[in-house]
């Protein structure tokens, strides 16, 4: 059996989120539905997005995006998405891959998500942010 990592990642322009790390900290809870944190919430300010997003800051520091706050969870079941749907919820949830995109694609495909969920992770929920800036697609 494999183990499965996640990482949430909540990103924001709320100048409190990483000042105030109780706040944050209190956002992942150390075990939840048989998931355990084995990373603790660690904030990212600013320059400090290129530690987290390995280098590729520039996009999301251009869109607005200061802050992230990131924690590491594992379970051996494998149902990431279907977790981060529970506890996140499909408005704050996005496609993206480290690994294979097939592989990544395939695992938003076998998830529990209804066709309109996944359209929100692959396409709504990036265009919404960027209709804020006025860059979105009609």
């Amino acid at each position: 059996m494999r183990i499965r990592l996640l990482t949430l990642t909540l990103l924001c322009s709320l100048t409190a989120l990483a000042q105030q790390a109780p706040v944050a900290a209190g956002m992942f809870p150390a075990d939840a539905s048989g998931w355990r944190l084995v990373q603790p919430p660690r904030p990212f300010v600013g320059d400090e997005l290129f530690k987290m997003i390995n280098g590729g800051a520039a996009l999301y520091l251009e869109y607005g995006f200061d802050r992230a706050v990131s924690a590491k969870y594992v379970n051996n079941e494998g149902k990431t998405i279907d977790y981060a749907l529970k506890y996140v919820g499909e408005d704050r949830l996005f496609f993206g891959t480290d690994s294979s995109y097939y592989q990544g694609v395939g695992t938003i495909l076998a998830s529990k998500l209804n066709d309109a969920q996944k359209k929100k992770i692959f396409f709504e929920n990036y265009n919404n942010i960027l209709r804020k800036i006025g860059r979105n697609v009609s």
